[in-house]
């Protein structure tokens, strides 16, 4: 499977595989961002249809 998430850093799309992030709780990931690489926290949706998904920002 594959995350889909826009970098809070440089704001561009990361498609991060299962094997390049960390989970660190039921609602958040920690990756590596491939383009300015800086390790990012990634907040996971909890409710509806998207649950456990990436936040998306819309």
């Amino acid at each position: 499977m594959t995350q889909v998430k826009s970098c809070p850093r440089c704001f561009q799309l990361m498609w991060i595989k299962d094997d390049q992030f960390e989970v660190l709780d039921e609602n958040t990931l920690r990756a590596r961002c491939p383009h300015c690489k800086e390790l990012v926290r990634i907040k996971l949706t909890g409710l509806g249809a998207n649950a456990a998904g990436p936040k998306m920002g819309h």
